[in-house]
């Protein structure tokens, strides 16, 4: 069996070694806050935009996906899965390359 190593990236004295998946995930983090803040900062009620419609399909469908899963009474999940959906489908790529 494969034993998982990660290299510390590098050192802080309060926290200690911070390893190459943190920095990762601190990347993913940074890239989805960047792309939503910069999705979401013209949208419309009336006259949407193409990118707002086809944001709102992924989410309608995201949402029908996981509620049909969880059911009606879980609603409130439904937001984290979305974000753990996200996550993982960006994590997906090879960032240890980067570093």
């Amino acid at each position: 069996m494969e034993e998982l190593n990660c290299k510390t990236v590098f050192e802080l004295p309060v926290l200690g070694g911070i390893s190459e998946s943190v920095v990762v995930t601190w990347i993913i983090m940074a890239v989805l806050v960047g792309l939503s803040l910069i999705l979401v900062r013209n949208l419309k009620v009336e006259n949407p935009g193409k990118v707002q419609l086809a944001l709102e399909a992924a989410i309608d469908w995201a949402t029908d996906f996981f509620e049909g899963i969880l059911g009606k009474g879980n609603k409130r999940y439904i937001p984290y899965l979305i974000t753990v959906l996200l996550y993982l489908a960006w994590r997906q790529h090879d960032w240890s390359a980067w570093l």
